[in-house]
């Protein structure tokens, strides 16, 4: 659909909510459903990424290493391969509900393709990489 729709989302998930696709990409109307009338009203989204950053794995940070992360959600954006210049490929942090839209924060890059972010017992972080064949590790 282009190199900026439709914006990838997270959602949440609240019973019975219609999060609009196929009608929607995020808030956009997607091609095809332009006219189409939905078959309830959409929730939009918590929050929109760039097109194709490829948000895959999602944590909320608990831990106490790291206290100016508390509450927040660490995303893995694994990166574009489709996109006429390249996105992705960092984890970002972001405060579900303070914005709505954007690429979050950068909290870490250069780690290949970002596919999941867990946290440890200790409060550290570790991101797997599945470019790199790497588990990362952050801590203090």
């Amino acid at each position: 659909m282009g190199d900026n729709t439709p914006p990838d989302e997270l959602n949440e998930l609240q019973p019975g909510a219609f999060y609009g696709f196929p009608y929607f990409g995020g808030r956009v109307r997607l091609r095809g459903f332009e006219a189409a009338a939905p078959p309830a009203p959409q929730t939009p989204p918590a929050y929109e990424f760039q097109a194709h950053v490829a948000a895959l794995g999602v944590h909320f940070y608990r831990g106490a290493m790291f206290p100016q992360l508390q509450g927040e959600a660490l995303v893995a954006e694994h990166g574009s391969w489709n996109r006429s210049t390249p996105v992705g490929y960092q984890v970002v942090r972001l405060r579900v509900g303070s914005s709505r839209s954007g690429n979050g924060l950068r909290f870490l890059s250069g780690v290949g393709r970002p596919v999941d972010v867990k946290e440890l017992p200790d409060g550290s972080i570790v991101v797997s990489d599945d470019a790199g064949g790497r588990i990362w590790r952050i801590s203090r």
